[in-house]
């Protein structure tokens, strides 16, 4: 294998690598927003005495 031949190798892997990290971070990103937006709702009238609570 030639230098020419190493160097396009590694800088092939080095793309898939980083290819790889950016879809998970736009995945972790994604779920992160969606969780969000479902814990919300749930914990938005907690302690402002609004929220439905089964105590009596």
């Amino acid at each position: 294998m030639t230098l020419s031949q190493s160097i396009l190798t590694a800088v092939f892997c080095i793309a898939i690598v980083f290819t790889v990290l950016a879809v998970l971070w736009a995945l972790i990103r994604l779920f992160s927003v969606i969780i969000t937006r479902v814990q919300r709702p749930a914990t938005e009238n907690v302690g402002t005495g609004k929220g439905k609570t089964n105590v009596r």
